[in-house]
């Protein structure tokens, strides 16, 4: 191995094999053994004291936990057998090429770390009850929270800071060139040329690798990498007054803190994985035999940076509604429901490319034709803003080259209404809708995120609506009095009805869209000039279509669609602009119940079933486009003859979920 002691668990390496026709094998133990433990101790203790009318409580909760975790990274190296022309040692067969050990890139990570991350977790609050008056209560009081950040102990974590990259030390990478007809790689301060694969590969000897990689711990960076805020004060406030026998008004809000969930920013894979203290190199071209005695090439890495201001999440929540008591022993409540968020990760552009970047002149591979629409551009990590580093744009769930900041924010508004009868015999039922409105951003942009990612959360659901009810059949017996008698009572009686109905719109969804001519990163070279970043469609009206007027093949509009214009900076609509499939389900149990014997001794059986109407709620809406690039024109619009294109429902819920295809489940219990 080029890095022997770097897979302590002796794992064979991860083989790839490529070229193989309608073949993809691989092996991988990526990571592995993989160790995970967060042992947490915790102590919560609370005093309460009755004054008058007051009722004062006190208390604090104390953890204290550690996180350990082993970064999901191939120590143990991935070696890939493709077929390559430019690999002297090809035999133009993957498989004849790992039986002579002629590999095409080999691949390791230089060492294994473990983390071993503490974190606090400290909360004192003190409140007051206050029966101000027969009709009026307070509650009032106030909770401090002090979550200082994760750290790591042997201070193994690393960051990216803008203020210690130092130009003076970039490094330099391998650019492209042509030499008698073949292309290969040209070191730019010697003018040496070597194999093609090198391109973009960091020219060894020449600046620092780690250049504006900074220390837990050191020159002023904290040791969890993000400053510590202090204590947050969280005052919360709340009232119920009566406003007659009947009628109840309850209002309150508050302010929540929530720590940085070690997940969420990965801090194990992100930064326990950077450089100097862990390199990934990799050596293409060379025999299994001669790994030990070769030296790897560094290539630009994939690095994530966490914004050094390291805000706490901050939540605020507010509502305010009436309850009132109505005839049948109805509760009807009509409330209006707020949150605000604040200081939400986001996931933020990092060493991103300019918009109209791969338009420059200077910014075109010498070993293709000059055209400056973007075709034909360098490979992006030749002109990046930071050289020897990866970067772009991420969406939300991924992880690699983004920023993770604190900027994010989100906000929820709702009328719930909700009416229940749970008092009295024979009849249960329970009914609530919601009209809310979910928004916020998550994805920060380059130029302007609140003007360009701020909309409808995938979350969102703006109308919903459940009933449930539990009725208990009268027995016939109880109408005719001819039929009252021991075997009758068995029969009819005993019989009992219940279920649970949801409604609710869809997820709102954002389109996408390619070319015929081009897609993914082709795509944004030639709309936005920026490898990084997507255009977007332009909408032209309202994609969505009333209820009545979807279908299967046609659930929107797809004429409302067109292509970007080329200078797009991925603003030419809103995101979440379309209301995907929504749900409809009917969920039903009947019961009965058969006595026997003396006392509470009785069978029951059941017939529960799930979407018992069997409604069809789909889960899946065709969003991708595709343009023809001269005259602009859909050219994947569903029909009978494309029933999976675009506009198209393409899939139904699973089994398992809300609204999946019917299930009837038969059961008996024996109660003695």
């Amino acid at each position: 191995m080029l890095y022997p002691n770097a897979d302590p668990s002796g794992l064979i390496p991860n083989f790839q094999f490529g070229g193989v026709p309608s073949t993809s094998l691989v092996t991988t133990f990526a990571g592995l053994p993989y160790y995970n433990a967060n042992p947490i101790t915790n102590v919560t203790d609370n005093v309460s004291k009755v004054f008058g009318t007051h009722t004062l409580k006190f208390g604090g909760f104390v953890e204290y936990a550690i996180k350990h975790e082993s970064p999901f990274r191939p120590y143990n190296s991935t070696i890939t057998f493709d077929r390559d022309p430019a690999n002297p040692g090809d035999t133009n067969w993957a498989f004849s090429n790992a039986l002579l050990g002629n590999y095409n890139n080999y691949s390791q990570f230089s060492k294994t770390l473990i983390e071993d991350a503490p974190y606090w977790n400290l909360e004192f609050f003190a409140q007051d009850s206050w029966k101000a008056s027969r009709k009026l209560t307070l509650n009032y009081g106030l909770r401090a929270n002090f979550v200082p950040p994760l750290y790591e102990k042997n201070d193994l974590f690393t960051n990216f800071d803008d203020s210690a990259y130092d130009p003076a030390k970039k490094v330099f990478l391998y650019q492209p060139t042509v030499v008698n007809g073949v292309r290969l790689a040209r070191n730019p301060l010697t003018n040496v040329t070597a194999p093609a694969v090198l391109i973009g590969a960091i020219v060894p000897g020449v600046g620092d690798p780690a250049n504006g990689i900074v220390h837990a711990g050191k020159n002023g960076t904290p040791r969890g990498l993000i400053d510590n805020r202090g204590v947050q004060f969280g005052p919360r406030l709340g009232l119920a007054y009566s406003l007659n026998d009947k009628s109840v008004f309850r209002a309150g809000g508050g302010v929540f803190y929530e720590r940085i969930a070690t997940s969420a920013v990965g801090y194990t894979t992100n930064f326990l994985t950077s450089p100097p203290d862990v390199q990934l190199s990799q050596i293409y071209y060379g025999n299994l035999a001669d790994i030990g005695s070769s030296a790897g090439a560094l290539f630009p890495l994939q690095i994530t940076q966490l914004a050094k201001d390291g805000h706490v999440p901050t939540t605020y929540n507010f509502n305010a509604g009436i309850q009132r008591e109505l005839p049948m022993k109805v509760l009807l409540d009509v409330s209006y429901v707020g949150t605000q968020s604040r200081h939400l990760i986001e996931f933020s552009p990092f060493n991103a490319l300019p918009f109209g970047s791969a338009w420059l002149p200077q910014n075109q591979d010498p070993t293709k034709p000059l055209n400056l629409d973007g075709s034909n551009a360098l490979p992006p990590n030749l002109y990046r803003p930071y050289a020897g580093y990866a970067g772009g744009r991420v969406t939300v769930g991924q992880s690699a080259q983004a920023k993770y900041a604190f900027g994010g924010s989100s906000n929820y508004n709702a009328l719930q209404v909700s009416a229940n009868r749970r008092a009295g015999a024979g009849l249960q039922i329970g009914a609530n809708y919601t009209w809310s409105r979910a928004l916020g951003t998550t994805d920060a942009h380059l130029t302007n995120t609140r003007a360009v990612n701020y909309g409808l959360l995938g979350l969102d659901r703006s109308h919903g609506f459940t009933f449930n009810y539990i009725y208990d059949i009268p027995s016939l017996t109880q109408k005719v009095a001819a039929l009252d008698n021991k075997v009758t009572r068995q029969i009819f009686g005993g019989w009992q009805l219940s279920g649970l109905s949801s409604f609710s719109v869809g997820a709102p969804l954002t389109a996408s869209y390619t070319l015929t001519t081009a897609s993914g990163t082709g795509l944004n070279r030639l709309v936005t000039g920026s490898e990084d970043f997507a255009p977007r469609v332009v909408l032209t009206c309202d994609p969505n279509k009333s209820h009545g007027e979807r279908t299967i093949l046609a659930y929107i509009d797809t004429s409302c669609f067109a292509p970007a214009p080329k200078g797009s900076i991925g603003n030419d609509s809103g995101i979440n602009t379309i209301r995907g499939p929504g749900l409809n389900d009917w969920d039903m149990s009947l019961f009965k119940k058969i006595q026997y014997g003396e006392g509470p001794r009785y069978i029951q059986l059941r017939v529960e079933a799930y979407n018992v109407f069997n409604h069809t709620n789909w889960t899946t809406l065709n969003t991708a486009a595709q343009f023809n690039p001269t005259t602009g024109a859909l050219v994947n619009a569903a029909s009978a003859a494309n029933p999976n294109g675009f506009g198209a429902l393409t899939a139904v819920r699973a089994a398992g979920q809300p609204g999946s295809p019917r299930i009837i489940q038969l059961a008996g219990k024996l109660y003695f």
